[in-house]
């Protein structure tokens, strides 16, 4: 597969052109004190850890993600319930949403409305699994790592077995802890009505698997905010 177009400036969520006032935020608000597991850049790799795992935390900075924090933060979360994660498992979390840097021009698509459309998240999945996987090729990954990384981000939003359901985790966990904003600006530029955007956020909850109770403990005092958040956001008059 031929190396995407970098993304154009604008929404940079996967939507099609051009963006909806309100969907992008130069920057979220800064994390309060103590709300950071660890810095992304201070997750040492260990003994079994290569040097893909950096070089992708530094692809995704360098094509300028729009959520790159969210990724970031991904692996952490990982990291943070699952101490002795893979290096699959950990370069899949700083991957998985990596479609969003290069938009699909011919994409109808809104994430704001489409969010839980089976349909949607399958050609999500699909297309992150398949930049990812290009990309690792071209770094020369042995192909074992690239058909495991692949494969973990395929399902990244639906998890399916023990490693999945980790991501899955920690892509909510991170969803809450950063991209709250994002979901404001749906309800504030009419994208989605408060009732959607708290569905969106409830959602991040109930799809942890309830064997990751960790994960859960976490993550409730994060959507009783998230929640606050939408609430409060002021939505645009119909019409």
């Amino acid at each position: 597969m031929s190396d995407p177009r970098p993304a154009a400036a604008g929404d940079h969520v996967s939507d099609p052109p051009p963006a909806a006032p309100g969907d992008h935020v130069s920057d979220p608000p800064p994390a309060a004190p103590g709300d950071h597991v660890s810095d992304p850049l201070l997750a040492t790799p260990g003994d079994h850890v290569s040097d893909l795992l950096p070089a992708a935390r530094a692809w995704v900075q360098a094509v300028d993600h729009p959520h790159a924090r969210h990724l970031l933060r991904t692996e952490d979360w990982v990291v943070e319930i699952e101490p002795d994660a893979s290096e699959r498992l950990r370069i899949a979390a700083v991957l998985h949403d990596i479609e969003r840097a290069f938009p699909d021009p011919e994409a109808t698509w809104d994430s704001a409305r489409d969010w839980d459309s089976a349909a949607y998240n399958r050609w999500h999945q699909d297309r992150c699994a398949d930049i990812a996987a290009d990309w690792l090729r071209r770094q020369a990954a042995p192909p074992e790592l690239v058909e495991g990384v692949e494969r973990l981000i395929r399902v990244h939003e639906e998890g399916g077995w023990p490693e999945a359901d980790l991501l899955q985790a920690a892509d909510s966990l991170s969803f809450l802890e950063t991209l709250v904003y994002l979901v404001v600006g749906w309800i504030e530029s009419g994208r989605a009505t408060r009732e959607r955007g708290a569905a969106k956020m409830q959602n991040s909850v109930d799809r942890i698997n309830p064997d990751l109770e960790r994960a859960r403990e976490l993550a409730e005092p994060m959507l009783r905010d998230a929640l606050v958040a939408v609430e409060s956001a002021p939505a645009r008059a119909a019409g």
